[in-house]
């Protein structure tokens, strides 16, 4: 059957008539020269895609799209989800690329999922089509003028049909693919041409490492001679535990991050501990540190650190001890080896990963071969962001700690250091145009405004004991403590602490806190659950603050500072508290104080707590323009004074006429609303005979 282009010129749009100016790289320091040059002696050219019959009409159409005025092209394609599925398993490398923007195909084989299968199967009345949308962009290096594309199926309805099912347009799936100016062909190991599998790319990453090395200035900046306690040397007669006392200052070691999971695998013991010394059994290791042991070797690395081989798994103090140490394993490694792919031990690092796991296609345009990338929107959460490793609370820190980072996922590997993010796709930069969604991860040398960022990461993943809530992130605190020389409090820092006091859940949550204790209730460590910091305008400083804290007290568990703490306290002094109640009001909550019902942003920390008396903390806010922001308390009935927090709330003046904001202030200003002083620790004067009303957080 002929293939069909439907064509329609479409106007407006910010850039469908200008220039777009285009940086393929994500570099925070000079460049350090293209990758492929001194590789082509060691590459071999993959041989062309195969695409199904759809795709193949869309590309030998596609020189209509560059060479028409319009900007805006339709083709027929397949017409269900189902269909675009088989056709990425028959190998169609741009079908692949399309169902890497969403997770409806996994659950096509789903039986609980029957609304979103019915949506994937051929419907009466929809057909499939793929939008293109071509740019014209200006590389800003060398002033050459490229071409930018985006693809875009989806179902649309057949208006010549009167039996086609009546579905909001938001509801069927769509599923985006960019075309980016490829740097170069797309290239495999010479000695596995052909084949398709994760650790064709080793060669790469090798190149990656030494190139790093040699060139880049802030990745060489920030080690220290300190060594971990243990190392796994991996000498040409069997891997052993050796101590580093025992090596030589200068040494090189690389470090792993990989999830354990349930099974079962040789781990280090009191008892065999005599035996690792001499040689550690290669049988009884997991699949993901044989794999590791060989990925080290391959990048001409003698030493390994593995938490599961280098700590004491049954000895408590020596667990407590070098967890401690994490700022100094994994700051002071070579390179991290992250298994990010792999769920557990047995998977290993290295995937096969089908013939269509990338895109490549050459568009003759007049006597010009165009050569391009074509990947999906979503290709840095589909192959990196989303994967295994990426959930797991304790890898973060071994993400963030080393300055150079190579990460082995189910369909490439990814290099990630202070100064680049490359990936076998894209191994001179990874592209400026796929890397301003929220999931992208930039490596960069620690700081404290980091802070928040890296709490907010952190809160997305999940540990299997709730008791590390602290212990795994102590590295980073650690890290950053020494250089803000900062007072650390149960995940939180002394200075500025009062506005740190303004975090909310994400999600509802029906569950208590953590049990048994991992943190007071004023600190995001207590709960479960993603969290974010307040975003407070920048008219909003600290000024506008209307309480302060006068003393901080955390009991800690053991002889770490900034591991598990045991207790917190915090000595507020406070303008007042308010007595309030929340009340359901339709789809949202409100607050009711002195009978006036005030709309409210409401976020509780765990059970939604409604039309129960409660009191209200504004910490931000009160006398400015930009809304007041504040805690949500209930009183604990073990001492005069004494609060938890339960949530925080956030007013907005919607109207943007100051009246809601006069009229919250005017009821906060009405006695009737304060506690009394029985509700609070104490109150006293100061020189000025103003009132200072002291509550205990804990």
């Amino acid at each position: 059957m002929d293939r069909i282009l439907i064509d329609n010129d479409v106007s407006g749009g910010s850039e469908s008539d200008a220039d777009i100016e285009m940086k393929n790289a994500t570099d925070s320091d000079t460049d350090d020269g293209s990758i492929f040059d001194p590789l082509d002696a060691s590459i071999n050219v993959i041989p062309r895609q195969n695409f199904c019959a759809e795709c193949q009409n869309l590309f030998d159409n596609f020189a209509r799209t560059i060479d028409s005025e319009h900007r805006f092209f339709r083709f027929p394609h397949h017409n269900s989800v189902s269909e675009l599925d088989l056709s990425a398993k028959n190998g169609c490398g741009l079908c692949s690329q399309f169902l890497q923007t969403d997770n409806v195909v996994q659950n096509l084989h789903d039986e609980d999922l029957s609304q979103n299968i019915q949506l994937t199967l051929p419907m009466s009345g929809f057909r499939g089509y793929v939008n293109v949308n071509t740019f014209r962009t200006r590389d800003i290096r060398d002033q050459t003028t490229q071409y930018y594309s985006e693809l875009q199926w989806n179902l649309e309805k057949d208006n010549s049909s009167h039996d086609s099912p009546d579905l909001h347009p938001g509801l069927l799936p769509s599923f985006s693919v960019r075309m980016l100016p490829a740097v170069a062909p797309a290239t495999t190991s010479a000695s596995l041409a052909g084949a398709s599998h994760t650790r064709d790319g080793l060669p790469l990453a090798k190149y990656w490492m030494e190139r790093c090395c040699r060139t880049h200035r802030l990745c060489n900046s920030f080690r220290t001679s300190t060594k971990p306690t243990r190392l796994i040397d991996l000498n040409p007669d069997g891997p052993r535990i050796c101590l580093s006392k025992d090596l030589p200052a200068d040494i090189n070691y690389a470090t792993l991050s990989h999830c354990w999971g349930s099974s079962k695998h040789a781990v280090l013991k009191k008892a065999s501990m005599p035996d690792f010394l001499r040689r550690i059994p290669f049988k009884g290791i997991s699949k993901t540190i044989q794999d590791a042991f060989e990925i080290t070797q391959y990048l001409g690395i003698r030493y390994l650190w593995v938490d599961s081989l280098c700590i004491v798994q049954d000895d408590k103090d020596d667990w407590n001890s070098e967890s401690a140490l994490m700022a100094i394993v994994y700051g002071n490694s070579s390179i991290n080896i992250a298994a990010s792919g792999a769920e557990d031990g047995t998977i290993g690092c290295f995937f096969d990963r089908g013939e269509a796991w990338r895109c490549q296609v050459s568009i003759t345009i007049g006597e010009q071969s165009l050569l391009y990338d074509c990947v999906s929107n979503e290709m840095y959460r589909y192959n990196f962001a989303d994967m295994p490793l990426g959930r797991r609370g304790w890898a973060l820190q071994e993400r963030l700690l080393p300055s150079r980072t190579l990460h082995f996922t189910t369909t490439q590997i990814l290099w990630e250091c202070h100064q680049k993010t490359t990936c076998e796709v894209f191994p001179d930069a990874f592209p400026s145009a796929l890397s301003s969604a929220r999931v992208f991860f930039r490596k960069q040398p620690l700081t404290r405004p980091m802070w928040p960022w890296i709490v907010e990461r952190y809160s997305r993943c999940k540990l299997t004991y709730c008791k590390d809530k602290l212990f795994a992130i102590s590295g980073l605190a650690r890290n950053i403590q020494l250089q803000s020389k900062e007072q650390y409090v149960a995940g939180l820092w002394r200075e500025d602490l009062e506005l740190q006091l303004c975090w909310h859940k994400i999600l509802d949550d029906e569950g208590p806190r953590y049990i048994p204790y991992t943190a007071p209730t004023w600190s995001w460590a207590s709960i479960d659950g993603p969290i974010d910091f307040y975003n407070r305008p920048k008219s909003l400083e600290r000024e506008h603050l209307s309480i302060r804290i006068l003393k901080v007290k955390v009991g800690s568990a053991g002889l770490d500072s900034l591991g598990a703490v045991t207790s917190g306290c915090l000595d507020v002094s406070c303008d007042f508290l308010l007595h309030a109640e929340i009340i359901e009001e339709g789809h949202r909550n409100a607050m009711l104080l002195d009978n006036v019902l005030l709309n409210v942003l409401v976020y509780f920390d765990y059970l939604a707590i409604i039309n129960t008396p409660l009191f209200v903390l504004p910490i931000i806010g009160v006398g400015g323009v930009d809304g007041i922001v504040g805690l949500l308390l209930q009183q604990t009935a073990r001492k005069r004074g004494e609060y938890e927090r339960i949530g925080m709330f956030v007013f907005r003046d919607l109207n943007g006429d100051l009246a809601e904001m006069e009229a919250f202030e005017e009821v906060i200003e009405n006695p009737r609303c304060h506690a009394k002083s029985s509700d609070y620790a104490r109150v006293r004067k100061d020189k000025h005979g103003r009132d200072h009303r002291i509550i205990t957080l804990v």
